[in-house]
């Protein structure tokens, strides 16, 4: 059986990014062929958001931030929550051995994600994406990558031998 890594939709060239454009990250295929079994995951559109959609942003505090689109200011934030608690609870019952993250997203980028502390201010990369983290907070043990790793052969070489022998 082939390990079952989690990864950003967009990743795998799935259109459903807030632009409507391509993400495409060849070097999944090239580092992982066929050896592994994907679950592509986007919070945004298993949320209902529409692809193109209205940018979100990350509001205010880092440890509890307001997840909002940027021109009407909707809060998406306790919808998202809800849908990170039910994904959670979902994710626990597969056999996930690691998982890819899009960097930079308000939904999975690990680090350096933007938060603004108000509509006027400029962005810090301050945070770490709301399902990215609560991921990391519910499978600690758990190994993943950003896409911007896939740069870093001994980052990719640590990945594969912890899913292949977790």
């Amino acid at each position: 059986m082939k390990p079952l890594i989690g990864v950003s939709s967009c990743l795998l060239g799935n259109l459903v990014r807030y632009d409507g454009r391509l993400k495409l990250e060849p070097r999944l295929k090239e580092i992982f062929g066929e050896n592994v079994e994907w679950l592509p995951i986007c919070p945004e559109v298993e949320l209902g958001l529409s692809t193109p959609r209205e940018k979100i942003i990350l509001l205010y505090d880092v440890e509890a931030p307001s997840l909002q689109t940027l021109e009407t200011q909707q809060d998406l934030t306790q919808q998202m929550q809800n849908w990170i608690d039910a994904k959670i609870l979902y994710l626990q019952k597969e056999p996930l051995k690691g998982f890819i993250f899009k960097s930079k997203s308000p939904s999975c980028g690990i680090q350096n994600v933007e938060f603004f502390s108000s509509r006027d201010a400029a962005p810090q990369r301050i945070g770490t994406g709301l399902f990215a983290k609560a991921f990391l907070t519910a499978f600690p043990h758990l190994p993943y990558l950003q896409e911007c790793d896939l740069d870093d052969p001994e980052l990719v070489k640590s990945f594969i031998d912890r899913v292949l022998h977790s």
